[in-house]
């Protein structure tokens, strides 16, 4: 009728705002990518997601999460030389996670067993692992008395490059190699840190010799890259 207001029309504005800027907690809702979607949407709905994520955590504080872990056997690209290493596979979140933080570069985290409270350090190898699975070198896992699908702790951390170290061979067959001070370079060359009270395999030729990480200064849990330890 003519005196009849009309009835005002609703605006969408507020709907794409909220949508484009997420409250903290809240689920984004993406679109499934479809056979005909363009290449760049999967690198684009990445990047909003960690953009969702980094509104929604504490920044100032470690990264912090629980996994279930595996051997590196276990790993499909698994490298068999990673086992004589201290490197490990996180997932792509653990990555975009870090990096929204303040961290040292090679990137280093704390291992500990809830169940034991055993606790060592790691690098990274690459971030491949499939969500809530983190693969460790077998060694590793025995030393913190994980089995398999066990539940770790995992956390970000900055550890002082190493100045000193000792080491002791559970067999003194060690010591009286051809050059045992060779054998243990290469080793360490795949190490990120040592952590005191570790005890960690050295291989020469086809016999593998262990050996105590018995002291490390100036922490009890350094990094070895750069350094002269």
């Amino acid at each position: 009728t003519a005196g009849k207001p009309k009835t005002p029309r609703r605006s969408n504005r507020r709907s794409r705002a909220t949508a484009n800027n997420p409250a903290p907690g809240s689920r984004v809702r993406l679109p499934r990518r479809t056979r005909n979607t363009p290449a760049w949407f999967g690198l684009a709905r990445g990047q909003l997601e960690v953009q969702h994520r980094s509104r929604s955590i504490d920044v100032s504080k470690p990264y912090r999460k629980q996994f279930r872990v595996y051997p590196l056997s276990y790993f499909m690209n698994s490298n068999p030389s990673m086992e004589e290493s201290d490197k490990i596979y996180l997932p792509q979140s653990a990555f975009e996670e870090v990096s929204l933080r303040h961290v040292n570069l090679p990137m280093t985290f704390e291992i500990r067993n809830p169940v034991n409270e055993k606790k060592t350090h790691s690098g990274v190898i690459e971030f491949t692992a499939e969500e809530y699975k983190a693969y460790l070198p077998k060694w590793m896992m025995d030393n913190l008395g994980f089995q398999i699908e066990s539940i770790a702790d995992i956390t970000s951390v900055n550890l002082r490059k190493g100045k000193f170290v000792v080491l002791q061979a559970h067999k003194t067959a060690f010591t009286t190699l051809p050059d045992p001070k060779g054998a243990l370079t290469n080793t360490l060359q795949r190490f990120t840190c040592l952590t005191q009270g570790d005890t960690i395999t050295v291989r020469y030729g086809s016999s593998c010799y262990k050996l105590d990480v018995h002291e490390t200064r100036p922490d009890p849990k350094i990094t070895v890259v750069d350094t002269d330890v």
